[in-house]
């Protein structure tokens, strides 16, 4: 169940809440939370994020930002207090594969997957600290738990997400600021409206904000969904490298004919 009350009264940042799981996230906090600072890119979208939210009575403030600019949270430094919670949930998916790989997707791919969260946090790093409380929570991705079939640059971004959130956990832990890892598997969002490759047990975003309210107010470290997707990811991880080069080209549908495309 989510602990709605761990919510109460917190200002809580959130990146992607132009749509899909960043918006159904301010939608659901946006009645027991002290303030929502809610970025995107998609000005459209984010007003209408502001929109649904601002309905519900709640205080929000609405920030257009490009993660692949330098210091993008500039303005948002200078004008908030530094956010309870902070939830780095922007990020684009994507294929690149090998046959024919674009640098300039792979850099784009890694500059909002995993850069744009360092950026995103990176502000706020200090200041957590020296107040001795909050909650960073990256979305990442099952794909990140070893190499797929075409998605060289999108696994290595969510790859790298882990570790820096993993690390950052050891490092903020005796500051009592508190680090999670949400690791989903295929969710239903404009992202993944596409069929250049399989996606089996697709969650919903209701669900998935459900599952990532759950998991951040239930204080996981790190939590994946859904369950069967977890499962086989963790069959995956430990696969004998001979098994897993002839399975995973068979069932991930990749075609010869797949091209570079960010989603």
């Amino acid at each position: 169940m989510i602990n709605l009350n761990y919510f109460m009264g917190k200002k809580i940042l959130i990146t992607g809440a132009a749509s899909g799981l960043g918006r159904e996230l301010a939608v659901n906090l946006c009645t027991v939370a002290e303030r929502l600072i809610l970025l995107d890119i998609n000005e459209e979208g984010l007003e209408k994020t502001g929109d649904v939210c601002r309905a519900r009575g709640s205080y929000i403030a609405l920030y257009k930002t490009n993660l692949l600019e330098e210091n993008p949270l500039e303005e948002i430094v200078e004008k908030e207090d530094c956010p309870d919670i902070i939830i780095a949930n922007a990020g684009v998916g994507g294929v690149n594969p090998a046959h024919s790989f674009d640098e300039g997707i792979d850099s784009r791919i890694m500059g909002i997957n995993y850069y744009g969260v360092v950026k995103t946090l990176s502000p706020f790093l200090k200041r957590m600290s020296e107040r001795e409380s909050g909650h960073i929570v990256g979305i990442s991705s099952l794909a990140s738990i070893r190499g797929l079939p075409g998605a060289a640059s999108y696994s290595a971004s969510k790859a790298a997400l882990n570790n820096f959130l993993e690390s950052i956990r050891l490092d903020l832990a005796p500051y009592n600021v508190k680090v999670t890892t949400v690791l989903p598997g295929f969710l239903a969002t404009p992202m993944a409206s596409h069929d250049e490759f399989t996606m089996p047990f697709k969650v919903t975003v209701e669900k998935s904000a459900f599952h990532v309210l759950k998991a951040v107010s239930n204080g996981k470290k790190r939590y994946a969904f859904p369950w069967v997707m977890g499962i086989l990811s963790l069959l995956n991880k430990f696969m004998p490298i001979f098994l897993y080069d002839r399975l995973l080209p068979l069932i991930s549908g990749q075609s010869k004919e797949m091209k570079p495309k960010i989603f």
